[in-house]
């Protein structure tokens, strides 16, 4: 079978959960080593991709990611460690990258106040592959309250997990990953949607309109425009916007006549 973790006898005052294929990554498994303070070990398990024989050698480890230095927010004061970091599960620690190029992220796993980062996996690399439980950790973090101590227990015990490496999960094949898109091939195109042909409307749509017949007056609910001819020139411009206006043009008639009195004033 395969050869059994070296386990120290410093690393037995610890109990050892696993987080397997976290942040739904395959075979990216790390453990949490919970010292009986509660102060947890935070690491890269055997079973982990990067940790395989046939894997990429580690080239680098760096807390520097960006403009963000992770060193930077530890720096912890006093008997009860005050201004720790605050770590969420998906808090990134380090960036290893390996000498094919690849780069991987490991995150805390833990919610709680980040105490510790191992700066000895920053000169020497190897460590993560050689002692991964010992030496070779990432961070040490207190966790949160006891709610985040609950739920450690919620992880992969370890005679759950060593069950698992007796039955070959550290020599399963990892899946590939996809390949990264392409700039070009990441531009989603805009459907366009093409002008109709005219000469495919049908002729009974087409002719729809001009077929249609003319609205009707009866009832005096519609007017149809009078003839050209018919409208007097002074008021055809007046009137070519009002088609159908039902207002009666009174700029067509005629002036109504003087007044006249019947009863003439007397001449004096």
């Amino acid at each position: 079978g395969p050869p059994a973790p070296c386990i120290t006898s410093k690393e037995t005052q610890y109990t050892r959960t696993f987080i397997l294929d976290f942040r739904k990554e395959p075979f990216a498994d790390q453990y949490v080593l919970r010292h009986h303070n509660d102060v947890c070990l935070i690491g890269l398990a055997e079973s982990h991709f990067l940790l395989r024989p046939d894997a990429s050698p580690i080239k680098e480890v760096t807390y520097q990611f960006g403009k963000r230095n992770r060193l930077a927010d530890v720096h912890p004061s006093g008997k009860k460690k005050q201004g720790c970091f605050m770590c969420n599960p998906d808090t990134l620690l380090c960036e290893v990258r390996q000498e094919n190029g690849d780069t991987y992220r490991v995150f805390s796993g833990v919610n709680g106040w980040l105490f510790e980062l191992n700066e000895r996996i920053i000169t020497n690399p190897r460590l993560l592959r050689h002692s991964p439980y010992a030496l070779g950790h990432v961070a040490i973090i207190f966790p949160k309250d006891r709610k985040s101590i609950k739920r450690l227990n919620e992880f992969t015990s370890e005679t759950e997990y060593m069950e698992m490496i007796r039955a070959g999960r550290h020599l399963q094949p990892v899946p590939a990953k996809p390949p990264k898109p392409s700039p070009a091939n990441s531009t989603t195109e805009r459907s366009v949607r093409p002008a109709p042909d005219p000469s495919a409307i049908p002729s009974s749509t087409a002719g729809a309109n001009a077929d249609a017949p003319a609205p009707s007056t009866a009832g005096g609910s519609a007017c149809a425009a009078p003839a050209a001819g018919t409208i007097p020139s002074s008021t055809a411009d007046a009137n070519a916007a009002a088609v159908c206006d039902p207002r009666p043009d009174l700029s067509t008639d005629p002036e109504p006549p003087a007044a006249t009195d019947p009863t003439p004033f007397p001449q004096q």
